[in-house]
């Protein structure tokens, strides 16, 4: 049963199973003296790779989940208040519409897309891979904002568009009234 001299050598008449488990309570002096600096600053470092990447990997990166998230707290949420109105002894149909009427405030409440980027953002904060390169909050934001800002351009110039269609249907019309006058002047005068 010994290995390495480490052990019984027979775990006859010791009542155990003769199982060799190392001590956790002992503290290993290489690494309390203050030794091997380098080796743990490698660790360290190790393990906080380690957990950027299960960090990442645990972040949802769909606002679709997010909203299901949101569709689940809100079914919990009417669940609860049936069960509590059944305990005491409400009609069904009164039930109904009390629940109804409490889906819609939750969905009012919940179901807010300006709510559901936050989140979303909240959940997506970079953790920097390349410490080199620094992103801040404000990055993101900028970004963020420019994007908005391309769309807000587009719509904006989707608008001036259709105001230029609807001048240049106006001339038109208005060149056809002229063009029916001149013609109702020409008719009058040879009567």
């Amino acid at each position: 049963m010994s290995y390495n001299n480490i052990g019984l050598s027979s775990a006859k008449g010791s009542s155990t199973s003769g199982f060799v488990q190392r001590s956790l309570a002992r503290v290993n002096k290489s690494q309390s003296d203050g030794k091997h600096y380098h080796a743990r600053q490698l660790a360290e470092k190790r393990k906080e790779q380690a957990n950027k990447k299960l960090k990442l990997a645990a972040l949802p990166q769909d606002i679709e989940i997010l909203q299901h998230d949101n569709k689940r707290q809100i079914e919990v949420q009417v669940s609860q208040l049936r069960d509590k109105l059944e305990d005491e002894g409400i009609e069904d149909k009164e039930i109904e519409e009390k629940i109804v009427e409490f889906r819609k405030q939750l969905k009012a409440k919940f179901v807010d897309d300006y709510k559901v980027k936050s989140v979303a953002q909240s959940y997506n904060k970079r953790i920097n891979p390349f410490p080199s390169k620094s992103f801040t909050e404000a990055d993101d934001n900028a970004k963020l904002n420019g994007e908005e800002e391309e769309e807000e351009e587009e719509e904006e110039e989707e608008e001036e568009e259709e105001e230029e269609e609807e001048e240049e249907e106006e001339e038109e019309e208005e060149e056809e009234e002229e063009e029916e006058e001149e013609e109702e002047e020409v008719e009058d005068n040879k009567n």
